[in-house]
């Protein structure tokens, strides 16, 4: 019972414990100047601290735990905006339990002038234009005096748009139709006397939406990523990596550790080669912690699995390291001509004329003999792919044979042939032409001649979908499709996640939307291009030629319930009906999903767009299997710059009913609102042939003619003209829907007849300032033969 009783007065475990140690504050040293990229190094007081951040003011940053001979805490901080003068940073060191114990570190802000500009480096564009944000900071000198200069330009130099401005830009700036994949940025900041105080240029990219779905972006170049992790490149030159579910990008590198030359994910965290002053260094990344694995090392590394294959600093022999272990082998590179590491962690090598395997164990298998130069190695299983020359050869089950004998000059594996999923495929050139080839698992080869002349393979499925890069844009073919189509720009880096493919493009990750199964998704027909019918200042109504399941006819398509007709009847079916075999369309706006209609309409109406503003709109087929379409038609446009409806200045009235031939009709010119009103100007157009005008008088509203106003007229042909001015020292005419004019016509022949108040028609007050009308006034009236009218 006592003991009992002695286990309930005990408090939880951690409730008295221990905070960590204080944190020890390496750098910056205490009250010394600090510029705006602030190193922060804290000794590692062990006891348990399982997390380190370092903060000035709101400006955070996780701190990594470095481990070589000894440990330590250490990140940087980029203070970039934040005010010069004396700064405080604190940093929080935090256990297990949640205890946490905290240290203050002062230190005085002296940043060098310095310009923030955005888009940052790497940014990906997926719509017509770019905001251009330039501020320049801490120059001694007022924001005025500074001159901005920007502008877009080619990679070959060629300006695509300019721009400038005094002390600060924020600017959306259009671009044009010759902007391709890849767009220089350059922004010039000057003083008065024309001195360039600050010069950059960096590159961005652009991926208009199409074929591409953005699934998020990071605030830096992506470096790799995985299915649910992302490892990228800031600004300032760490690395950080950005985890599915949230929560705060933990530092995996930091720069002031040195440049990494290779960085790769793998299942336990991350691996990095870095460059120092005098040699390369190789550290692994886990669960908060960085490891100095290797002093002296080269800058060359791949990785496959668990395993990361690197040079060693001698150039002679490399490592395969084991992540989920820590146990490293090291070979003599100089006795293999070529080595590829594995899934397995084994190596794939050529030495003295053949290729074996050498495993993880230790053992080595023989794979083929008398290969010669061989070159080049793929692998898919026990089937190794390899090159001689321009011969592509395998080797399986114990033999060689040749597959082709015409491989591009200077063919290299992954790039010129490739295997995986039992598929191989490979580029061929023949008869003066380059074409793809795909051999699947079982049956015969299927081909398709390239529209390009240079093309290198760029990723290849295990539905035996493959991915190519040619002239400039990355395109997608299968054993079921004709021909390659576009997908893309080529740039980035191609992966398949699963059944998905995704591409990774600067600071964007996207997924490329298209075919499973190897088969074709919805085509669009030849010349099938989106159009906007009706533009407005909010809202843009978009009209497309509807796709199709199966192959693109030159004609169009017809609907599921029409047979075809003549070539008229294909092409209205295409314009007014859905196309065969489409379930929904979706509309992309600057690559983000607008809205979706179903598979037979063929209309989309895009609202909530702003006044004087260019949108990319793109629209995607999609067939009931979840296939969608590629090289999707899109489309610029510009909405109109709104014009606040304008109260009518002038109106126009019909006092009489129905209209009939010889009949009279009677209109008055009225001023909806008028205040102290002492005159008018009326300028009236209409029809003669229909209307004849056969008197004008001064509505008593207004006044009585040649007692306190005067009406003076003329006009000949369809045209007239009317002054009335108030005579004396008499009140202006004033109130609502007051009435100036009236006149009379007679009607001379049957049909729809139209009387204009033109702009330029004007209303005057006591002081002389007139009021125009700027838009024009109608009225239609539609005559009778006889006996009555509308």
């Amino acid at each position: 019972m006592a003991c009992g009783l002695l286990m309930l007065l005990l408090p939880p475990s951690g409730v008295y414990a221990d905070a960590p140690p204080i944190p020890d504050v390496a750098a910056p040293y205490a009250d010394t100047r600090q510029d705006t990229l602030l190193d922060i190094e804290v000794r590692d007081g062990g006891a348990g601290v399982t997390r380190m951040t370092a903060s000035v003011g709101d400006r955070g940053v996780g701190l990594v735990r470095v481990c070589g001979q000894a440990c330590s805490w250490v990140g940087r901080l980029d203070l970039r905006g934040i005010a010069k003068g004396p700064q405080t940073l604190l940093v929080k060191a935090e256990d297990a339990s949640g205890g946490t114990s905290e240290a203050a570190q002062p230190f005085f802000l002296v940043p060098q002038p310095y310009v923030l500009v955005s888009p940052t480096p790497g940014t990906s564009i997926t719509g017509e234009t770019v905001q251009a944000q330039v501020t320049p900071y801490s120059y001694n000198l007022e924001p005025s005096d500074l001159a901005i200069e920007g502008e877009l330009l080619t990679p070959e130099g060629e300006s695509l748009a300019v721009f400038s401005g005094q002390g600060s830009i924020d600017k959306s700036i259009g671009l044009p139709p010759s902007a391709g994949a890849e767009l220089h940025y350059r922004v010039n900041v000057y003083d008065p006397a024309r001195n360039v105080l600050s010069e950059q240029l960096h590159r961005l990219y652009r991926e208009p939406a199409g074929a591409l779905e953005e699934k998020g972006r990071v605030p830096g170049e992506i470096v790799d990523y995985d299915e649910s992790r992302i490892l990228y490149r800031t600004e300032a030159g760490d690395l950080l990596l950005r985890q599915e579910g949230g929560g705060p990008d933990p530092v995996v590198f930091p720069a002031l550790l040195g440049s990494p030359g290779f960085a790769a994910l793998t299942p336990q965290g991350a691996a990095v080669l870095a460059s120092g002053f005098e040699s390369g260094s190789f550290y692994t990344w886990s669960e908060g912690k960085l490891s100095l694995v290797r002093e002296g090392t080269g800058e060359r590394g791949e990785a496959r699995g668990g395993y990361v294959f690197y040079d060693e600093g001698d150039g002679v022999h490399r490592t395969v390291f084991d992540t989920s272990t820590g146990l490293a082998r090291t070979f003599d590179g100089s006795i293999y001509r070529e080595a590829a590491l594995e899934e397995d962690g084994g190596l794939l090598y050529v030495s003295s004329g053949s290729i074996a395997r050498l495993r993880p164990d230790g053992t080595v298998q023989p794979v083929a003999d008398g290969v010669g130069e061989a070159s080049g190695l793929a692998a898919d299983g026990e089937k190794v792919l390899f090159a001689s020359d321009r011969r592509l050869l395998q080797a399986a089950g114990g033999t060689v044979s040749e597959l082709t004998a015409g491989l591009p000059v200077g063919a290299a594996a992954h790039r010129a042939y490739e295997t995986r999923g039992g598929w191989t495929a490979y580029l061929e050139e023949a008869a003066g032409s380059l074409r793809a080839v795909l051999l699947p698992p079982e049956g015969a080869p299927v081909t398709a001649e390239l529209p390009f002349a240079q093309a290198e393979i760029a990723g290849l499925g295990t539905d035996g979908t493959l991915y190519l890069r040619g002239n400039g844009r990355l395109w997608r073919w299968g054993p079921e499709a004709e021909a390659p189509r576009e997908v893309s720009s080529d740039r980035g880096a191609l992966k398949a996640l699963g059944d998905q493919w995704h591409k990774a493009l600067g600071d964007t990750l996207f997924l490329v939307r298209g075919t499973a199964g190897g088969q074709t998704g919805p085509q669009w027909p030849a010349g099938g291009a989106l159009s906007a019918p009706e533009i407005g200042h909010d809202a843009a109504v978009l009209q497309w030629q509807p796709a199709a399941t199966g192959p693109a006819g030159p004609q169009g398509y017809t609907r599921a319930d029409e047979q075809p007709g003549s070539a008229g009847d294909r092409v209205t079916a295409a314009v007014y009906g859905g196309g065969r075999g489409i379930a929904e369309y979706r509309i992309y706006r600057d690559g983000v999903l607008a809205g979706t209609v179903g598979g037979r309409e063929n209309r989309f109406r895009a609202e909530g767009l702003q006044p004087a503003t260019t949108y990319r709109f793109a629209v995607e087929a999609r067939d009931a299997a979840g296939r969608v379409s590629t090289g999707n038609p899109s489309l610029s446009v510009t909405t109109a710059v709104y014009a606040p409806p304008q109260e009518q200045l002038l109106s126009l009235v019909r006092r009489t009913g129905a209209v009939a031939k010889g009949s009279v009709l009677e209109l008055q010119v009225r001023a909806p609102q008028a205040e102290s009103l002492y005159g008018f100007f009326v300028k009236l157009k209409y029809d003669p042939s229909r209307f004849k005008l056969m008197s004008s008088s001064l509505d008593s509203a207004f006044g009585k003619e040649s007692a306190d106003a005067v009406l003076g007229r003329r006009g000949s042909g369809g045209s007239a003209l009317f002054t009335g001015v108030k005579l004396g020292r008499v009140p202006g005419a004033g109130g609502e829907d007051l009435g100036l004019l009236t006149l009379k016509f007679v009607a001379l022949q049957p049909g729809e007849g139209q009387f204009l108040l033109q702009p330029g028609s004007q209303l005057m007050d006591g002081s002389g300032q007139p009021e125009v009308l700027k838009e024009p006034v109608s009225l239609n009236v539609t005559v009778s033969g006889s006996g009555g009218g509308a």
